[in-house]
């Protein structure tokens, strides 16, 4: 079932979690209609910090819903609205065959909310969390993993373009990666047909920024992980199949294209690397230089991008790039 966060700040998104939709089974909330009544109390829970050793959820959301008095304070207007005591939010993963698999599984995943209060989206997410003993597995997209107002990265793994919520806590401040799994999912069995048909219109605000820029991330990222695991060949396979599939010539340029310039000139696909930073130079340099001509500002990100691009072509021996960048006077 997919659930969108920005939906579930709202009731009538959230009952609809309680129905069947085609093959997908409803799902169990401790939270009744009540709970989640629009402009109710528990639209935004405000933390009250009493409880830094952190408190367990499935017992905060019993009691959010006897209505307990030590969670409810009132507005100056006598409005009720209900408050967390702790920002440190516990959650058992014990008895759960979904997390079975999962390689150093921690008995408690530990949560730690973001801002100074819990949005009610954030609130139902963690309903459906406990309320159903993890009895399926939990995905997010790149934007509600950065949107969720929970600090779940520490526990989610890379699989691909989408990252699966596990028990086991990473041991770095870097999100883990299953290469296997991403392997299979980017590589194996996805079909990129339509992005190599020139006559397929991609706008650059919509689809170019939030389909296509990650997409040739995470074949960034899989690379660079499988360089780390010893697995050359798998990785530069990876950056072929980018090559062939992600940079065609009615592909729009941008930063993507240098970060796997750099992991191509690492393991000495020069030429490669040369065709990426060169097609993100030629695209920005005259947009940049007609610019200056006409005392206009230059976007910063724009500078950034005819720099970096220069660099690395530099370092593949071709300094005349920099030398043009210089001639711009772009710090004048």
């Amino acid at each position: 079932r997919i659930m969108v966060l920005s939906y579930m700040n709202t009731d009538w998104y959230i009952n609809q979690l309680r129905r069947p939709n085609y093959e997908s089974q409803s799902f169990k909330l401790s939270l009744d209609k009540k709970d989640y009544l629009q402009y109710g109390p528990n639209d935004a829970l405000y933390v009250h910090e009493s409880m830094k050793e952190g408190i367990d959820v499935k017992k905060y959301l019993q009691l959010l819903h006897a209505e307990h008095p030590a969670l409810r304070l009132f507005s100056q207007d006598g409005e009720p609205y209900s408050v967390l005591p702790s920002k440190l939010l516990e959650i058992s993963t014990s008895g759960s065959d979904e997390l079975r698999n999962d390689v150093d599984r921690e008995p408690t995943m530990k949560l730690s909310v973001i801002g100074n209060y819990l949005p009610k989206g954030a609130l139902a997410f963690l309903d459906v969390l406990v309320s159903n003993e993890w009895q399926r597995p939990v995905y997010f997209n790149a934007t509600s993993l950065n949107q969720i107002e929970l600090n779940v990265k520490p526990y989610v793994e890379q699989e691909g373009l989408v990252y699966r919520l596990t028990s086991a806590k990473s041991k770095s401040k870097d999100i883990r990666v299953n290469t296997v799994l991403m392997f299979k999912n980017l590589i194996v069995n996805a079909n990129y047909k339509n992005l190599l048909e020139q006559d397929v219109y991609f706008n650059y605000e919509d689809y170019h920024a939030r389909m296509i820029e990650p997409l040739r991330s995470s074949f960034n990222q899989l690379a660079v992980y499988l360089l780390h695991e010893g697995k050359e060949d798998q990785a530069i396979n990876v950056l072929d199949q980018a090559m062939q599939i992600l940079y065609s010539p009615h592909l729009r340029p941008s930063f993507s294209n240098l970060q796997t310039a750099e992991i191509l000139l690492s393991v000495g696909k020069t030429r490669l690397a040369e065709k990426l930073s060169s097609a993100v130079f030629d695209s920005y340099y005259p947009t940049v230089k007609e610019d200056l001509v006409n005392n206009k500002q230059v976007d910063d990100l724009s500078i950034y991008l005819l720099q970096t691009s220069a660099d690395l072509l530099g370092k593949a021996g071709h300094l005349e790039y920099a030398t043009k960048v210089n001639a711009l006077d772009l710090f004048k």
